[in-house]
């Protein structure tokens, strides 16, 4: 019959409960080659820290063309300040690289994880009254030492796009201490 010749030409509609199941195990393969890929760039990190990067007894370059003192607890490599950026709880997760001239870039393969993170002391932030937040390594450290207070603890954003994530993530992880943001509006220039 003719009815059955026109059910037979028309395509099957796709089922869209498969459709929407396949999707999100796509996405969750994804995310977790991604989860994968960053624990292999953190590793990495973690050995560069150990094998090839020092502990500067001195300003490195960076922080010399930016008048501020040596800043604790950043590495070096060559002419290279290595910056380590934690996420609350103090792990390893991703480091900044600051040229001589102070152009900065992220470690490949941890760029999403660096959002999240920044560069800071958790013994200095669990023992302090006021976690303050600034951008950049430069800012940060003349910031501190400025105030030179064991009350207050200075955590390094590398981005300014970051201060709100990290700022809801310090809150969330240290309730109960007070914050203050460091920041300009370059935009108001």
């Amino acid at each position: 019959s003719e009815r059955e010749q026109v059910e037979e030409q028309q395509e099957p509609k796709p089922d869209k409960e498969k459709a929407l199941k396949d999707a999100k195990g796509k996405i969750a393969e994804r995310l977790t080659e991604e989860a994968q890929d960053t624990e292999k760039a953190v590793a990495r990190i973690t050995a560069m820290v150990e094998k090839k990067y020092t502990k500067p007894n001195e300003p490195t370059p960076y922080m010399k063309n930016k008048e501020v003192g040596l800043v604790p607890g950043v590495y070096q490599n060559g002419n290279t300040t290595c910056v380590p950026l934690y996420n609350t709880a103090g792990e390893l997760r991703s480091m900044a690289y600051i040229s001589e001239k102070g152009k900065t870039s992220i470690a490949k393969g941890t760029e999403g994880e660096a959002k999240k993170c920044a560069h800071f002391d958790k013994k200095a932030v669990e023992k302090a009254a006021v976690v303050t937040f600034a951008v950049g390594l430069a800012n940060s450290a003349t910031i501190s030492q400025a105030h030179n207070d064991k009350n207050m603890a200075m955590v390094t954003a590398m981005k300014d796009s970051d201060l709100p994530t990290l700022t809801a993530a310090f809150k969330q992880a240290y309730p109960d201490k007070q914050q203050v943001i460091f920041a300009t509006n370059d935009h108001a220039y």
